[in-house]
């Protein structure tokens, strides 16, 4: 029995090298300029959001903390160490709580800088982006509005780059740089001095050295994304799972290579455990029920909220209905891309390189599928952050599908153009013009 095993295994590689030769073999001549032009396009991308952030700067007299999104529930003006722009009668925004670590990472008070925490394990969990704008702006308050921001623009190149660097490595479609980086949410990261950004960068560049092999850079690229931003642990999870499950290897080399590819999940793991400790509670204490709930019970909420006009956008009743149909739009798009992934993973899991991207997306959708209606469903900014790592993988993997539908081009094509009016509409909400 043992020859036919060896024999069926051979064979199965065999085909699936087969597929994959014929799959690079039909890949755009786009491919080739595209990735020679890479830091032309990260250039483009950031000039492009940097226009985008103009009629925002202007409103503000060019004080760049409009984009901290701070509001006076949360913030003490009067004990600040430097002005920022600070809503009054507001909650606020994310970023706020980013600004707080940014002015000092290891700052483990509820309330600092005159700034409160309402949940402190999870905010501080994500710390990598606040340190990193701590270290660029030398730790003076003054600079660190401008820091967040600068570090969200570069990473938008970064992301561009990233991506044609991928496109070009392992002859992928040509047009997964421009489908990421028109995603909506980056605005909203953008906008709002918040996280998605950089972890994207991390993200994308530990799948690119994953799908090519390099595992040290991919445990250090992957540790510092689960430092981010904790939703990307699923994604790495998928990793571990495909080594661990790959035939490709003997069991001594798959356990090997699967505790390996742990690792990234270690400092996260401490991390946690050094701030729940800080804050006195537990680990496993989640402080976010509001946002978790039963599958897709969320979406088909807030769904129902909008369709029935429970949910109020604005007081003019015509730009609460456009509002109202832009908000199912998009969640029925989201869904849509959802179901357009979720077709093409029995094909691409057949090409054993791409499994733990495609088991990472599966984890992540599954994680998606528990957001609640008060949680990220809520409104557009939130459920576009939320939805970050599931559309970012999801364009990986349609990208490493083999294109031998016409009508799959077709689809994502559409795709594109619905996602650009998408963006286009998000900067009209992003710039307060329907808010």
């Amino acid at each position: 029995m043992r020859p036919a095993c060896h024999c069926d295994l051979a064979s199965i590689n065999l085909s699936n090298h087969i597929e994959l030769s014929i799959y690079q073999a039909q890949r755009h001549p786009a491919v080739r300029t595209l990735g020679r032009r890479s830091l032309l396009l990260a250039a483009v991308t950031v000039l492009a959001y940097a226009l985008l952030l103009v009629p925002m700067e202007a409103a503000s007299r060019f004080d760049l903390s409009v984009f901290v999104v701070a509001g006076d529930h949360f913030v003490n003006v009067a004990r600040l160490p430097a002005y920022i722009i600070v809503l009054q009668d507001a909650i606020g925004y994310d970023g706020q709580f980013f600004y707080r670590f940014a002015l000092n990472p290891w700052n483990a008070a509820p309330t600092a800088f005159g700034i409160a925490l309402d949940n402190p394990v999870q905010r501080m969990q994500r710390i990598l982006y606040p340190v990193l704008a701590w270290l660029f702006s030398a730790g003076r308050a003054p600079l660190v509005p401008a820091s967040l921001l600068f570090i969200n623009l570069a990473g938008l190149g970064a992301i561009a780059a990233t991506a044609a660097w991928l496109v070009r490595r392992r002859d992928l479609a040509w047009w997964l740089p421009f489908a990421i980086v028109i995603w909506p949410g980056f605005l909203v990261t953008l906008t709002r001095d918040t996280a998605e950004i950089v972890t994207t960068v991390l993200l994308l560049a530990a799948l690119a050295c994953d799908l090519s092999g390099r595992l040290l850079p991919y445990c250090v690229l992957a540790a510092a994304a689960a430092l981010t931003r904790e939703t990307t642990i699923p994604v790495l999870l998928g990793v571990v799972v495909a080594e661990a499950c790959s035939t490709a290897n003997t069991p001594v080399s798959r356990l090997r290579r699967a505790v390996l590819c742990a690792v990234p999940l270690v400092p996260f793991g401490i991390w946690r455990l050094i701030v729940s400790a800080a804050f006195h509670q537990s680990p496993l204490s989640t402080g976010n029920n509001i946002d978790i709930g039963w599958p897709l019970l969320g979406v088909l909420a807030a769904l129902r909220d909008n369709l029935d006009g429970i949910t109020a956008w604005a007081a003019e009743p015509d730009v609460d209905l456009v509002i109202r149909v832009f908000v199912v739009a998009t969640m029925c798009g989201i869904v849509g891309f959802c179901f357009l992934v979720a077709t093409q993973i029995p094909r691409i899991a057949r090409i054993p390189a791409h499994r733990g991207v495609a088991i990472g997306w599966t984890l992540t959708l599954a994680l998606a599928s528990l957001l609640t209606a008060r949680g990220p469903w809520i409104e557009p900014p939130a459920y576009f952050r939320a939805f970050t790592e599931c559309y970012v993988d999801g364009c990986v993997l349609l990208a490493l599908a083999p294109p031998q539908h016409i009508r799959g081009r077709l689809v994502a094509w559409a795709a594109a153009v619905a996602a650009a009016e998408v963006s286009a509409f998000n900067w009209l909400w992003c710039s307060g013009w329907l808010s």
